[in-house]
Order: structure tokens, then C-alpha cells, then sequence
């Protein structure tokens, strides 16, 4: 399953990423640039539509940072891919962080069951 598929079950607003993302990524800051990453997404409306370096870090200083945004972890270990300058969420992102941090109580079951294949 590729998040930018239109028919894709889970979607930004699925995720709580108001809190830190505990156990999602393995790793603390990676789960906190994560919240990030997410967190643009939603405010963006475009679902898990690529985005480039000067977005996410526009994003992050528009959140009050000016230490320039670290992607920690995401790249190297494969939660997210780079291309050029465009970072694209991957299915294991995305189903990790939603796991970590539904956004509610009632899309927990029916999500993930339709990311595995109809099974509870």
C-alpha cells in the first residue's frame, strides 16, 4: 500500500499527533519529528502528498523553532524516502504512528483492518 493512493485508509487527521508518539519509531527525537511531519500534513490538507526540505521547515519554524528542523531518524532508517529534495511518508510510518497515536477510540478496528488485507 502506498500512502499517496487515493484510497488509502489512514489520513493525517487519523493521527493524534497532538502527544509524542511513544514506541512508534524506536527512537525518542524520531518519534518527535515525526509529530512534525504529521502535524504539517494535516495543516496542509493534501493527505500524505510528498513534500520537500523547505516545506517541513518552513512548518517547523512557523511552530516557533528556529534551530532548523532534524529529521533525526526518519530517512536513514526507512520511515521516510528521499528523492532529490521531495520526502515521501512510507505505509510503515504511517500504520507505526497510527498505532502509537489513533486520533480516535471508534478508527482503530476498521483501519486496521483495512490495512491488513480485512483482518481484525
Amino acid at each position: 500500500m502506498n500512502p499517496t493512493d487515493s484510497n488509502y485508509p489512514i489520513q493525517p487527521d487519523h493521527i493524534d499527533a497532538s502527544r509524542h508518539l511513544f514506541n512508534a519509531l524506536d527512537h525518542y527525537e524520531t518519534e518527535v519529528s515525526a509529530g512534525y511531519v504529521i502535524r504539517m500534513c494535516q495543516e496542509r490538507g493534501e493527505g500524505w502528498a510528498p513534500f520537500t526540505g523547505e516545506q517541513i521547515e518552513a512548518y517547523y519554524q512557523r511552530a516557533g523553532h528556529k534551530d532548523g528542523f532534524w529529521f533525526n531518524r526518519l530517512v536513514s532508517h526507512g520511515w521516510l524516502t528521499k528523492d532529490g529534495d521531495t520526502y515521501q511518508v512510507t505505509h510503515k510510518f504511517v500504520t507505526r504512528c497510527f498505532n502509537a497515536s489513533p486520533a480516535c477510540g471508534q478508527c482503530v478496528g476498521a483501519s486496521r483492518q483495512r490495512t491488513n488485507g480485512g483482518k481484525p
